[in-house]
């Protein structure tokens, strides 16, 4: 009985040692994911040596000779600290959520594949400027020099959620930087949302002046009248009754899941003073994007610095991860704020479409409705053929 007692505490004993070993290993493999406070990092295609100091709010000051390796180092700073931000939004942006969350984000996927924000921003990046497209160019070479090197258990470079999840990213595209602006405009243009919260309304027998009540246009709006938006399709409103036959409550389930919707009016605001009132004789500019709290935050703060014809240039603010520009700040001479909401920006359509001929109605007449087909990637699966 006693030998029996002993072994099952070494048995034990080695279980409980296996596991604090296993805890340690991840410990390190964590700890290690945490940039060095202080480290000389090579970025092969910088021209000439850049510093960065880092101040005691953690907020990177670059300071380079040339402007493309300004844009090189805070590649490179926002993979370090923001990679997995920026998969994210490139995964979004790409509509290939599902290649790393499963099933959960199919219809995501097909939404954000049907809106073509890759394609677009393909097209948007070969119609800008050449010293644009090279800005670009020099941030992704920043971010790939992050990503090229070596990562191994006891040395890993990237966030615990690659590790977790399994997941490598692929190397970065200097048009894809166009894209994650396009997922931030698709975020904050909320005027879809609207229409539909509208329409929503509208079917469950809310007339014009009662949607405009709940969802009131801004005090410097001044829209046309218009007609009832179910006359304009020709559709009646979904009566919602307590008495409704069994056989029906599907229906009537799906006519209060309409009006399911917050209502109300959303803000997003900036304001300037004048020099003319203030102590200093400079003017002051405050902004409030009204972006919701995340971990890690929507900006990334930083302070860029660079040579342009003998003059130290400088620029100051919030970055956006996966863009290399300051979105919201301020340089030496001028500063700006961003604010979009309220703004008329996207348009809705009911197409009259006729299945049995694979056609839609137009101005025009009958047009034949051009078909795709979309492979989704599904976590390790073979994919699912959308068409």
């Amino acid at each position: 009985m006693a030998s029996v007692f002993r072994w099952s505490l070494w048995v034990f004993a080695a279980i409980v040692g296996v596991g604090l070993f296993l805890l340690l290993l991840l410990y390190i493999a964590l700890w290690k994911s945490v940039p060095a406070d202080n480290a000389n990092i090579k970025i092969p295609m910088l021209s000439q040596n850049a510093e960065v100091v880092f101040d005691k709010h953690a907020v990177p000051h670059i300071e380079a000779d040339k402007f493309e390796d300004a844009m090189r180092v805070i590649g490179y700073l926002h993979a370090r600290d923001r990679l997995w931000q920026m998969e994210v939004l490139r995964l979004v942006g790409q509509g290939r959520m599902s290649e790393v969350f499963g099933d959960a984000t199919i219809d995501t996927d097909i939404f954000l594949r049907t809106l073509g924000l890759a394609d677009a921003s393909r097209s948007s990046y070969d119609k800008l400027l050449p010293d644009t497209r090279a800005a670009l160019q020099a941030y992704s070479e920043g971010v790939n020099a992050f990503m090229d090197e070596e990562n191994s258990i006891f040395d890993m470079n990237y966030s615990p959620e690659f590790m977790i999840l399994g997941h490598k990213p692929e190397r970065w595209r200097p048009w894809q930087s166009v894209m994650i602006l396009k997922v931030m405009g698709l975020t904050l243009g909320t005027n879809m949302s609207r229409e539909i919260k509208r329409f929503k309304l509208a079917m469950v027998g809310f007339k014009p002046d009662e949607i405009d009540d709940l969802i009131p246009y801004g005090p410097r709006d001044n829209p046309p009248p218009l007609p009832e938006l179910l006359s304009v399709y020709d559709l009646s409103p979904i009566k919602v009754s307590k008495n409704r036959p069994l056989e029906d409550k599907s229906r009537s389930r799906m006519a209060q899941a309409l009006i399911d919707v917050p209502i109300g009016q959303m803000a997003s605001n900036n304001w300037v003073v004048s020099g003319k009132r203030t102590e200093s004789g400079a003017p002051l500019l405050a902004n409030d994007p009204h972006l919701g709290f995340t971990a890690p935050s929507t900006f990334y703060l930083a302070h860029l610095s660079w040579k342009n014809g003998g003059a130290q240039k400088h620029a100051f603010g919030g970055t956006l991860p996966g863009v290399p520009y300051v979105v919201v700040g301020r340089t030496s001479q001028f500063a700006w704020g961003l604010t979009t909401t309220g703004l008329d920006s996207q348009d809705l359509f009911l197409e009259k479409i006729d299945a049995d001929t694979g056609t839609y109605l137009t101005e025009s007449g009958s047009q034949q409705l051009e078909k795709s087909s979309e492979l989704i990637g599904v976590g390790s699966e073979e994919g699912r053929r959308i068409d």
